[in-house]
């Protein structure tokens, strides 16, 4: 199975070799281009449906997470360069589930000249029907049950995402989750040497907290 990842590696060496195939055919092509050449650049930003329509409830936290994380990227660094025009290309399925699994659940609850929210009144209305990690962040770590652990490190080893889902390079920017990952869990060319079963209370809250910091884009936290 591949894991996110290798997914993103695929991706970017099919972008890579398309790019080189490019070139090699303009170089090889007996019509020269005559003038300028003309390039659109098209920036897809596409996720698929994790919508559980008997739950009511978004089954991973990736829509979430890119929008935070991967969107404000390319368009902060598109702000950059005014003088470069691009297409961004926000897909149906996309903004769907941001708005109605997100937008509109969280933000009769949200105070944003504040910054708090009311957890309290938000998981009594809709525990259970944004993502398992938005109710992680916002459930007291003390009163975290089984079913919780497995979203938090996979306790039962049969949870396929949980907040070790994450890629090598962005892992490596906080030594402290680092150091938490579990003992024989593999993330790129690291391996855990933590025990589970050693974890601090302290350490739970580490753990959900970092998967948070580091599915933000480094300069939105800077």
């Amino acid at each position: 199975m591949l894991t996110k990842g290798a997914v993103m590696k695929i991706k970017k060496d099919v972008v890579f070799v398309v790019l080189i195939g490019i070139v090699f055919f303009l170089q090889s092509c007996s019509l020269k281009p005559n003038g300028k050449l003309y390039l659109n650049i098209v920036w897809h930003q596409h996720q698929p449906s994790y919508y559980n329509p008997e739950k009511d409830e978004l089954m991973g936290p990736w829509v979430r997470t890119h929008s935070t994380k991967d969107y404000f990227d390319m368009a902060y660094t598109l702000s950059l360069y005014p003088d470069v025009h691009a297409t961004i290309n926000l897909t149906s399925v996309l903004l769907q589930q941001i708005l109605e699994n997100y937008v509109v659940r969280l933000s009769p609850f949200v105070d944003t000249q504040e910054n708090t929210i009311r957890a309290r009144d938000f998981l009594a209305k809709w525990r259970g029907h944004t993502d398992p990690w938005i109710d992680l962040a916002l459930k007291n770590t003390r009163d975290f049950n089984n079913s919780d652990l497995n979203y938090l490190y996979n306790k039962s080893g049969k949870q396929v995402w949980n907040c070790f889902s994450i890629s090598e390079p962005i892992i490596k920017r906080f030594p402290q989750y680092r150091a938490l990952i579990p003992k024989g869990v593999k993330i790129g060319s690291l391996v855990g040497e933590k025990d589970p079963a050693a974890y601090t209370l302290q350490d739970l809250r580490r753990i959900k907290f970092f998967f948070y910091l580091a599915n933000f884009d480094p300069r939105f936290l800077k």
